[in-house]
């Protein structure tokens, strides 16, 4: 199975990083016979997922060209207002609280989540648990932590472009994990 992994610009993925096939959105779009007869599995990594952009266009027409992608059309509507995700909230947060004790107490202002990976076996429940629930190459959640429970403000895409170097190496280490 082919993997394709899609950024918004050409330079926003070091082609070095991955064994997988970088290209951008943009070509995407513009070359339906790349993938002709194929059925590959797209990342869809472009930085912009809003309604009517090159990254959503992306997802949309992966989906209808019968290639597996992520996110789905669906996964980057769900995300785009709070009251759109927070049927999810309840089992989310439970989950996120069930990880206190071992983070010592105390929960990070925000927290990134690559392919349901977090940052250390700590997170792993509510990172699968959160992937379950959005499959997206690389999530960002917001969270509110009072003395007794954490609550989660908000759940976001996490694109390319905000990473700080050491999450866009632990991102590619949880690329190369879930392909």
């Amino acid at each position: 199975m082919t993997w394709v992994i899609l950024t918004g610009r050409q330079n926003d993925l070091d082609q070095v990083a991955t064994p997988h096939k970088i290209i951008t959105n943009r070509d995407y779009l513009a070359h339906p016979s790349l993938f002709r007869g194929q059925r590959p599995k797209v990342i869809n990594l472009s930085n912009n997922y809003g309604y009517q952009s090159r990254g959503y266009y992306a997802s949309l027409l992966a989906g209808s060209r019968g290639h597996k992608v992520i996110p789905t059309v669906e996964t980057m509507i769900d995300l785009s207002e709070r009251k759109l995700y927070e049927h999810a909230l309840p089992e989310l947060e439970l989950a996120l609280n069930k990880c206190r004790k071992d983070l010592g107490g105390v929960f990070p202002a925000k927290v990134a989540i690559f392919f349901g990976i977090g940052p250390s076996k700590v997170w792993d429940r509510f990172a699968k648990l959160l992937f379950d629930w959005f499959r997206a190459p690389a999530l960002e959640v917001h969270i509110k932590d009072s003395a007794e429970w954490a609550s989660i403000r908000k759940i976001g895409f996490l694109p390319l472009a905000r990473m700080t170097d050491d999450e866009e190496a632990f991102f590619l280490q949880c690329l190369e994990t879930y392909t």
